[in-house]
């Protein structure tokens, strides 16, 4: 079973989400902004990115804007997960979950893409 790198400022919200995950036999690597999972991405390629997108050090956008230009790094899907007003399309990303999230929409995701 491939993992999931959730990338989510908010320490609460990081701590539940991952749990949750871990709870549903999914191993879960975490990052407090886009910087450290750039970092993380070096190191490990997960069936999933789950992206907030406002964040310090370096937000969502500019996250997305960075893992695309590396071609190592382009492939591997990104759901974004967000209270941002509305619901954006964001360039390189597969969908936007909005805050509170539906935890069976995103279960629908990490199923489909982490086997």
């Amino acid at each position: 079973m491939e993992s999931v790198l959730l990338v989510e400022d908010d320490a609460d919200i990081r701590g539940a989400l991952k749990g949750f995950l871990k709870d549903e036999g999914y191993e879960v690597i975490t990052a407090a902004n886009g910087r450290e999972a750039l970092e993380e991405l070096q190191e490990k390629k997960p069936g999933l990115v789950l992206l907030d997108l406002m964040m310090p050090v370096m937000n969502g956008w500019e996250f997305l804007a960075e893992k695309n230009h590396q071609p190592k790094l382009s492939g591997v899907p990104v759901l974004v997960i967000s209270a941002v007003p509305g619901s954006p399309y964001i360039p390189g990303a597969l969908g936007f979950l909005k805050k509170p999230i539906d935890l069976s929409r995103l279960m629908d995701f990490v199923e489909l893409y982490c086997h």
